[in-house]
């Protein structure tokens, strides 16, 4: 089940939103477990830059409570989601370290901002 799917599910079961009432939810947990790890994962000071995908799984109960499952280091991901991920990660690691240029710059997908939004809001 997608976003998409498990929104529509949200609001004909729950009378609820993916946004209000799981992804809140989701960001604080998150934020927590990275703020957490902050330190061992920062290369601030370092000469060099570096990201690593973490991929978080979780789990509703009945009462749209989430539950965390367990992080990845090396996520897997759905075919379907893979071109916004690989967008979104230049977006947000690639980008800012090295500028793309007007001229012969790859077009990417129209939905990236959305995992950058994601980013954006922890």
């Amino acid at each position: 089940m997608f976003f998409q799917e498990f929104n529509r599910f949200l609001e004909d079961k729950h009378g609820t939103t993916l946004e209000s009432a799981v992804l809140p939810q989701v960001r604080t947990i998150i934020r927590h477990c990275l703020e957490a790890i902050r330190e061992n994962i920062s290369t601030a000071g370092l000469d060099y830059c570096s990201f690593q995908l973490f991929g978080f799984d979780f789990m509703l109960d009945r009462q749209l409570k989430v539950w965390l499952i367990e992080v990845n280091g090396a996520p897997a991901c759905a075919r379907k989601l893979l071109p916004d991920l690989a967008a979104g990660i230049v977006d947000i690691a690639v980008d800012p370290v090295f500028p793309p240029t007007t001229e012969g710059e790859v077009s990417r997908s129209g939905t990236a901002g959305n995992i950058r939004d994601v980013f954006e809001k922890l």
